[in-house]
C-alpha cells in the first residue's frame, strides 16, 4: 500500500518537534538551516558549523527560550539545558534523533546532511509558509515551452513533454485546492463581528495574501489564457502526427523512460492528453474563482456603505444608554423620551403620495429626414481618384498608338530601342510583355511579343527582360 511505503521512507519520530510545545522554535530553525546552511549546491556542512549556525540563531531569538521538556528527553541535565552555550547541543539532539538531520564522516571530519525524505517535506513546508501565491502566466508559458521544445525537436528534447505534464497536473492540482481556500478565506471574512475585524481581514488575507499572483491580469487582453487555445491545438497535433509521437517513444526508448517503441508511443500519448484535458476544463475554476471575488467584493462595498450602522462606536452608544437607562429611577412601564432616527409605524402622507392615472403619452410627430450634401472636396477627391486608377489601366487603343509610335514602318522593334517618354508610355510598356494574353489575346491579331534570353532592357523607367514586338500577318 502507499501509506506502508511512506512511513517506510519517512522516520518514524520526524513530526515529533513540530508536534511539541517548542514547534515554532523548532520550525523557523529548520527554515534557518535550509536556507542558509544547505541553500549552497555541493557543500555539505560541518559538525562544529551546524551548531554555531544554531547558536547564532538562538541568540537572534529574543524569547527566553526553555528546553527543560527537551532534556529530559535527551538525557541532558535539567541545571544545563537552558544555558547559552547547551540549548545548541539540545536542539541539534531533538533533530538528529528525529531524523531530520544525518551526521556522516568524511575521514576524520563529521558533516550534517539533512535526510533525503525530510528535505523534500521541508521544501513543501517552506513554500507553504512563504504563501500559495501561484503565477498562471508563469504555469501557461511553462507548459506551452515545454511542448513547443518537444514537437521541433523531439529526439532530444523528449524530456521537456514529460516536464509539460508534470506542470500541467501540478497546475489542476492548484487550481483545485483554489476553490477551497477561496470558500476558506470568505468564511474566515464573513465570520468576523467587528468591522475593524472584518476589513482587516479582507485587505490581509483576500487581497494582500491573494492566491493567484496575476489575478488582475486574467480580464484583460494579455490574461495568461491567451495561450491556452495554441496549447489545445499543439496537442492534438501530436494526435494528427503519428511520426512525432514515433520520434517521441523512440527516444523515450532509448533513454530508459519505456520498455519498448510501443510502451513508449502509449506513454507519450497519455502524457499529451493529460495536459489536454486539463486545460480543456479551466473554465469551471475560473468560474468559482470569480464568483468568490464578486461575492465577497459585493458583501465589503455593503458593509462600507452601512458601516456607521454597525460601527463599533454605534455599539458603544447603545451599550451606555442601556446602563444609564437601568440606573434610572423610573418603573418598569415608565415611558422614556428619546430621539431616534428610527421611523415610525406609519408612512409619511401628502399630496405627491396620492394616486395619479397614468399621464397621456405624447405622440411623436413626423420630421423630414435631411440628407446633408457631401462635402466638395470629398467628392473632388473621389473623382481624381477614379481619373487616376482609369489612367493606370492600359487600353487597346492606347497599347496600339504607342506600338505604332515606336514601329513606324518596320515589322519589328525590341524592347531596348523603345523610348519611353511620358508616364503613359511606362504604364504601356510595363504590359508589354504580356502582349499575347493582355485583352484575352486579342491584340495578337496585330501583334505578337517574343522573349529575348539573356538580354536586359535598361532605362530609367525600368529594368527587365528583353523582348521584341512584331506584327502579325493581318496587322501588316
Amino acid at each position: 500500500m502507499v501509506t506502508e511505503e511512506f512511513f517506510s521512507l519517512v522516520p518514524s519520530e520526524l513530526f515529533r518537534p513540530l508536534a511539541s510545545s517548542g514547534r515554532r522554535f523548532y520550525i523557523n530553525l529548520l527554515f534557518h538551516l535550509h536556507e542558509v546552511e544547505f541553500s549552497i549546491l555541493g557543500d555539505t556542512p560541518s559538525y562544529k558549523r551546524i551548531i554555531s549556525s544554531i547558536a547564532h540563531f538562538i541568540d537572534s531569538q529574543h524569547d527566553d527560550l526553555s528546553f527543560q521538556d527537551e532534556g529530559e528527553d535527551l538525557l541532558i541535565p535539567k541545571a544545563d539545558s537552558s544555558s547559552s552555550d547547551q540549548r545548541r547541543y539540545v536542539a541539534y539532539s531533538r533533530l538528529v534523533s528525529t531524523g531530520w538531520l544525518i551526521e556522516h564522516r568524511d575521514r576524520y571530519r563529521k558533516i550534517v546532511d539533512f535526510d533525503p525524505n525530510a528535505r523534500l517535506i521541508l521544501q513543501f513546508l517552506f513554500e507553504l509558509s512563504r504563501g500559495e501565491a501561484r503565477s498562471y502566466g508563469g504555469a501557461v508559458l511553462s507548459v506551452l515551452g515545454s511542448l513547443e521544445a518537444a514537437w521541433n525537436n523531439p529526439e532530444d528534447r523528449s524530456e521537456t513533454l514529460r516536464n509539460a505534464a508534470k506542470s500541467s497536473e501540478s497546475f489542476a492540482r492548484h487550481l483545485r485546492t483554489v476553490s477551497g481556500a477561496m470558500r476558506k478565506i470568505e468564511n474566515e471574512i464573513l465570520s468576523q463581528t467587528s468591522l475593524a475585524g472584518l476589513l482587516r481581514q479582507f485587505f490581509e488575507e483576500f487581497v494582500e495574501r491573494h492566491l493567484i499572483e496575476d489575478y488582475k491580469r486574467l480580464r484583460t487582453n494579455n490574461n495568461p489564457f491567451r495561450f491556452r487555445s495554441k496549447i489545445i491545438d499543439l496537442c492534438l497535433r501530436f494526435h494528427d502526427e503519428p511520426l512525432k509521437v514515433q520520434q517521441l517513444a523512440s527516444a523515450y526508448f532509448k533513454e530508459g523512460r519505456a520498455a519498448s517503441i510501443q510502451h513508449g508511443e502509449t506513454i507519450v500519448l497519455a502524457e499529451v492528453d493529460q495536459v489536454l484535458r486539463v486545460f480543456e476544463s479551466l473554465d469551471e475554476s475560473l468560474r468559482i474563482i470569480d464568483v468568490t471575488t464578486a461575492r465577497l467584493e459585493r458583501r465589503i462595498r455593503n458593509t462600507v456603505r452601512y458601516m456607521d450602522r454597525i460601527s463599533d462606536n454605534n455599539v458603544g452608544l447603545l451599550s451606555e444608554a442601556l446602563k444609564a437607562l437601568g440606573a434610572a429611577q423610573c418603573s418598569d412601564e415608565a415611558p422614556v423620551d428619546a430621539a431616534t432616527k428610527v421611523l415610525g409605524f406609519s408612512l409619511p402622507s401628502g399630496p405627491a403620495h396620492l394616486y395619479q392615472g397614468p399621464k397621456e403619452r405624447r405622440q411623436i410627430g413626423r420630421q423630414a429626414l435631411r440628407i446633408p450634401p457631401r462635402d466638395p472636396a470629398v467628392l473632388a477627391f473621389e473623382k481624381a481618384k477614379r481619373q487616376f486608377f482609369h489612367r493606370l489601366q492600359p487600353t487597346i487603343n492606347g497599347v496600339c498608338q504607342y506600338l505604332e509610335s515606336q514601329l513606324g514602318t518596320a515589322t519589328q522593334i525590341s524592347g531596348s530601342d523603345m523610348q519611353i517618354r511620358t508616364l503613359d508610355d511606362f504604364i504601356v510598356f510595363e504590359r508589354l510583355r504580356e502582349l499575347n494574353f493582355l485583352f484575352s489575346g486579342h491584340l495578337m491579331r496585330w501583334y505578337q511579343v517574343e522573349p529575348i534570353n539573356d538580354q536586359v532592357v535598361a532605362n530609367d523607367w525600368i529594368v527587365c527582360s528583353d523582348f521584341i514586338v512584331r506584327r502579325t500577318a493581318k496587322g501588316a
